[in-house]
């Protein structure tokens, strides 16, 4: 009948329950069963909207335990409380984040270059933008030296590039090797400085193609390309220590 089904129904949710362990939810379902033992459904409901509710609670208990647990390891644990006037600035900071969060179609959720555009109008952005830098913790000179400077290595006469095989050498003695030629008489053979210039700034850098609607493995393939690429010339100790000046 429809009360043992009900009984059946509170057995397996007091099994499965976060909060089986506390009698007063023993009598709290049995406080229902009575209430709506005639009307399965309903009390089905109820029982299924108790059993969540318990199991966000015990995430949020766990949540929080955890994140005070990770707090304790920090550097920052002994910090003094903010001053007033740091209260002032971290509530006005709080403002400007909870202002991005909440733009329609949030740039959190968008395409690196499509959240991009966003960020960049925001207060958010300007006010970090003005602050001052910290040092470089870590930092691959192979990305860190400007575009232009490393075109500009490229205009040595031993630097070989293969178009085909996407691959440079920096090679002071000459090389003879099939299918590299000297980026200058690429150059030449390409019509113009300015064509096979802007031929390197396309390869040199991540493309939108390349990372548009893409998960993070199909975009780290390009992108470990690019420092395999231009590895041969900053690595040449010659622009090795120029562009550590340029980038310093």
């Amino acid at each position: 009948n429809k009360l043992a089904l009900v009984v059946f129904v509170l057995v397996v949710t007091l099994v499965i329950s976060s909060e089986t362990e506390d009698a007063h939810d023993f009598y709290k379902y049995h406080s229902l069963i009575k209430k709506y033992g005639n009307s399965l459904d309903e009390f089905s409901e109820i029982v299924t909207q108790n059993s969540t509710e318990a199991k966000v609670r015990k995430y949020w208990e766990d949540r929080k335990q955890i994140m005070a647990k990770d707090q304790s390891y920090r550097f920052t644990r002994d910090v003094p409380t903010l001053t007033p006037d740091e209260e002032i600035v971290n509530a006005y900071l709080e403002t400007l984040r909870n202002e991005v969060i909440h733009i329609d179609d949030s740039p959190l959720l968008l395409e690196f270059f499509e959240g991009q555009k966003i960020i960049k109008d925001t207060e958010l952005h300007e006010f970090f933008k003005k602050m001052p830098k910290g040092g470089e913790m870590h930092v691959h000179l192979e990305g860190a030296v400007a575009l232009d400077t490393m075109i500009k290595f490229t205009y040595s006469d031993y630097v070989y590039f293969n178009v085909e095989k996407q691959e440079f050498k920096t090679v002071p003695k000459g090389l003879d090797e099939k299918g590299f030629l000297r980026c200058n008489e690429l150059r030449q053979i390409w019509g113009s400085n300015a064509t096979f210039d802007n031929y390197l700034r396309k390869i040199f850098v991540m493309q939108p193609e390349e990372i548009s609607s893409k998960q993070i493995h199909e975009i780290w393939k390009p992108f470990e390309g690019k420092f395999i690429l231009n590895d041969p010339i900053i690595h040449y100790y010659e622009f090795y220590k120029l562009g550590l000046l340029d980038f310093c």
